[in-house]
Protein backbone atom coordinates (compact mmCIF):
# COMPACT_ATOMS: atom_id res chain seq x y z
CA UNK A 1 0.00 0.00 0.00
CA UNK A 2 0.85 3.65 -0.66
CA UNK A 3 0.14 6.47 1.49
CA UNK A 4 0.53 9.96 -0.93
CA UNK A 5 -0.02 13.34 0.94
CA UNK A 6 -1.09 16.52 -0.72
CA UNK A 7 -0.71 19.55 0.75
CA UNK A 8 -3.23 22.43 0.05
CA UNK A 9 -2.49 25.67 0.26
CA UNK A 10 -5.75 27.93 1.70
CA UNK A 11 -6.62 31.14 3.21
CA UNK A 12 -6.06 30.11 6.60
CA UNK A 13 -3.09 27.98 6.13
CA UNK A 14 -1.75 24.24 4.45
CA UNK A 15 -4.00 21.41 4.93
CA UNK A 16 -2.66 18.33 3.77
CA UNK A 17 -4.87 15.09 2.63
CA UNK A 18 -3.94 11.39 2.78
CA UNK A 19 -4.74 8.95 0.29
CA UNK A 20 -4.28 5.27 0.59
CA UNK A 21 -3.28 3.63 -2.92
CA UNK A 22 -3.79 0.03 -3.43
CA UNK A 23 -1.02 -0.99 -5.36
CA UNK A 24 -2.60 -4.28 -7.32
CA UNK A 25 -5.43 -2.50 -8.34
CA UNK A 26 -4.76 1.35 -8.62
CA UNK A 27 -7.93 2.54 -6.38
CA UNK A 28 -7.74 5.54 -4.23
CA UNK A 29 -9.19 5.34 -0.94
CA UNK A 30 -9.64 8.51 1.05
CA UNK A 31 -9.05 7.04 4.57
CA UNK A 32 -8.24 4.08 6.08
CA UNK A 33 -11.43 3.01 7.40
CA UNK A 34 -12.27 3.00 3.54
CA UNK A 35 -9.17 1.08 2.25
CA UNK A 36 -9.76 -1.30 5.75
CA UNK A 37 -13.28 -1.87 4.24
CA UNK A 38 -11.94 -2.70 0.68
CA UNK A 39 -9.62 -5.30 2.29
CA UNK A 40 -12.35 -6.95 4.28
CA UNK A 41 -15.42 -6.79 1.75
CA UNK A 42 -13.44 -6.33 -1.78
CA UNK A 43 -15.94 -4.23 -2.44
CA UNK A 44 -15.11 -0.41 -4.15
CA UNK A 45 -18.77 0.64 -4.77
CA UNK A 46 -18.72 2.26 -1.83
CA UNK A 47 -15.79 3.40 -0.68
CA UNK A 48 -12.70 3.57 -3.86
CA UNK A 49 -12.60 6.74 -6.02
CA UNK A 50 -10.95 5.96 -9.56
CA UNK A 51 -8.12 4.17 -9.75
CA UNK A 52 -4.95 6.09 -8.98
CA UNK A 53 -3.26 7.33 -12.33
CA UNK A 54 0.61 8.90 -11.83
CA UNK A 55 -0.53 12.54 -12.55
CA UNK A 56 2.46 15.80 -12.96
CA UNK A 57 2.73 17.91 -10.15
CA UNK A 58 1.47 21.48 -10.32
CA UNK A 59 4.04 23.82 -8.64
CA UNK A 60 1.17 24.59 -5.81
CA UNK A 61 1.09 20.81 -4.80
CA UNK A 62 3.52 19.13 -3.35
CA UNK A 63 3.38 14.88 -2.62
CA UNK A 64 5.01 12.95 -0.40
CA UNK A 65 4.55 8.87 -0.52
CA UNK A 66 4.79 6.31 1.99
CA UNK A 67 4.95 2.82 1.45
CA UNK A 68 3.42 0.77 4.30
CA UNK A 69 1.12 -2.19 5.12
CA UNK A 70 -2.13 -2.41 6.86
Amino acid sequence: WTIEAKVRKGGTGNRKDLFYIDPVSGYVFRSKKDALRYVKSGDISSCAIKPYKQQIQDEDKVSVRLVCSI
